[in-house]
């Protein structure tokens, strides 16, 4: 299977497992009268029970790979934590010195900017839903289960295309098609137009993010693919907490939840004009 498809595919598959536990939790504690645990509705406590849920069944479909795994005859060189944080640091300098990683690290910027916007969509889509538009929690759950629908079909669907058009035309094209509906829900006071559009956005989503995960390994060329992947993780978090400040700054400067949102447009745009410059 090419590896566009298969990423694509296992993305898809991993929507899919959200989705049935948006299901779980709007059937047994948000739309019952008297739900399974007995919460309480008036004190929150059937949306409150969403985070223990999400983390117990993080937990649960972990076991069967921590259970597979753990008897494999893995091998580490076992150092003092001191010594690994300090050898961990000097490789990283020697990988951004290195006149051969440049293009890496470009697609490193890259992604960290465009993941920075993708983040705080994630962040504030419910709290802008719910602000600009009036929307239920029963509604933003029926949103996250569409939205998580059209990313399972984005990332699947793009994934098959990527192996013949390329993977930097994908990632382009959806992150333009992103910073396009972005503005057109901001520009819209309209509900049922921005349910339109804010469930097309997962198309997209989908796409980038398992077409950003290929990228690499094309990138990499099966050299250090380890360690590659742990900077990739790092790049998708080091600056996560810009996307939120500059929301919380604009949303508090302007007085406004469209003002607040608009730097989520300029992370995927400045994000796609980096990475149009990285070779693949």
């Amino acid at each position: 299977m090419p590896i566009g498809h298969f990423s694509g595919k296992a993305w898809a598959i991993g929507y899919l497992g959200g989705i049935f536990c948006l299901l779980l939790i709007l059937f047994l504690f948000v739309l019952p009268e008297e739900n399974f645990l007995h919460l309480q509705k008036d004190k929150f406590e059937h949306i409150r029970i969403c985070g223990p849920i999400v983390g117990i069944w993080y937990l649960f479909f972990s076991l069967p790979f921590l259970l597979k795994y753990q008897n494999q005859n893995l091998h580490y060189k076992t150092m003092q934590n001191s010594k690994s944080l300090s050898v961990t640091f000097k490789l990283l300098k020697k990988f951004l010195v290195s006149s051969g990683n440049k293009n890496k690290i470009k697609f490193f910027i890259a992604r960290m900017l465009y993941t920075d916007g993708l983040i705080t969509l994630f962040s504030f889509g419910g709290i802008y839903a719910s602000g600009t538009f009036g929307f239920s929690f029963t509604e933003i759950i029926y949103f996250g289960i569409s939205l998580n629908i059209t990313a399972a079909l984005g990332a699947y669907f793009f994934g098959i295309i990527e192996d013949r058009i390329g993977i930097k035309k994908i990632i382009i094209l959806s992150l333009l098609s992103l910073s396009i509906i972005c503005i057109l829900i901001l520009i819209t006071n309209n509900k049922y137009i921005f349910w339109v559009l804010g469930v097309s956005l997962g198309l997209f989503i989908g796409s980038v993010q398992s077409s950003s995960r290929t990228a690499l390994i094309n990138l990499a060329k099966g050299e250090n693919l380890n360690g590659l992947f742990g900077i990739y993780a790092v790049s998708g978090k080091v600056t996560n907490f810009l996307g939120p400040f500059f929301v919380a700054s604009f949303t508090a400067i302007f007085e406004s939840q469209k003002a607040g949102m608009t730097p989520i447009i300029f992370f995927l745009i400045l994000g796609m004009l980096l990475l149009s410059k990285t070779r693949f």
